[in-house]
């Protein structure tokens, strides 16, 4: 039992592990707070959040809408509905990219790919009403439709290197986390719209899902705004060598051990500050 209450103890194995999980989740989320610091990466963080809400929704709920107003064409919605997403909506995502890449070439700052978004998603509301607005008929629907994942999907490739740029390059896997993290909060207005009653289902998902668009398009604009003022993203923080350089021996040491094994040259420069890995050694017990 002795040996038991060692091994779960605060210096026994378990003990140890638990500690280094406290710190990696620590260390977790302090990356994810540094990461969404920067006033342009929470504007397209929200940004974001409102795109999936709204594509989420189209992709659950659309085609028990059309097939409540176009019952006799279930078959014909089913086979254009997979085309435009898979062969539209594919091309208007690396169309966007290419976009993006060229944007960025010309040099029109850190705000040119959030401003793309921002006219890319309200554009999208003029060509998203139709779809399910009353007196058309269903092939003049489905154009709609067309046109609608043409203009509406291209946002992800600029948002996404606008925010590469939005952040420190030591934070931008944090940041890519966060922003596919949100995937999650873009279930909730399909979630929403399944509470209404079937017989307002399209004017809800029509109306829900133009609204989402508009304020994606405000705050992607905001995203832009912000990006004339914030800082250089490899100003804003030191990153890499710089940082580490900047230590002294007794500070790199004082890092966490999972990250200090990492690199061995800390670890040469622990064992080079004898009062800092005695110290090392006695905390440890040993």
């Amino acid at each position: 039992r002795s040996a038991a209450v060692a091994e779960g103890g605060p210096t026994g194995p378990l003990g140890r592990l638990a500690a280094l999980a406290r710190g990696a989740l620590a260390e977790m989320s302090s990356r994810t707070a540094e990461a969404t610091d920067s006033l342009q990466a929470r504007w397209l963080f929200l940004a974001a959040t409102f795109r999936f809400c709204a594509g989420f929704a189209i992709l659950v709920w659309l085609p028990s809408a059309m097939v409540a107003r176009f019952p006799e064409d279930v078959a014909r919605f089913a086979v254009l509905n997979s085309m435009i997403k898979a062969f539209a909506g594919g091309f208007s995502s690396l169309l966007g990219g290419v976009i993006s890449d060229k944007l960025h070439a010309r040099g029109l700052g850190k705000g040119a790919g959030a401003a793309f978004c921002a006219a890319a998603s309200l554009l999208a509301v003029p060509v998203w009403w139709p779809v399910l607005a009353a007196g058309f008929s269903f092939e003049t629907c489905m154009c709609f439709l067309l046109a609608e994942y043409l203009v509406a999907e291209s946002w992800l490739g600029p948002a996404l290197s606008t925010l590469q740029g939005a952040v420190p390059p030591e934070r931008r896997g944090a940041a890519q986390g966060v922003f596919s993290s949100l995937t999650a909060l873009g279930n909730l207005l399909p979630t929403v719209l399944g509470f209404l009653p079937a017989e307002h289902l399209a004017a809800g998902l029509q109306a829900s899902v133009a609204l989402c668009y508009v304020a994606s398009g405000l705050c992607f604009a905001r995203a832009a705004a912000a990006a004339s003022s914030a800082p250089p993203a490899s100003a804003a923080s030191p990153s890499g060598g710089a940082a580490y350089e900047a230590l002294g021996p007794t500070s790199r040491c004082n890092e966490k051990p999972w990250t200090t094994l990492l690199d061995r040259r800390r670890v040469l420069l622990c064992f080079a500050s004898p009062p800092v890995w005695l110290s090392r050694i006695g905390a440890f017990g040993v």
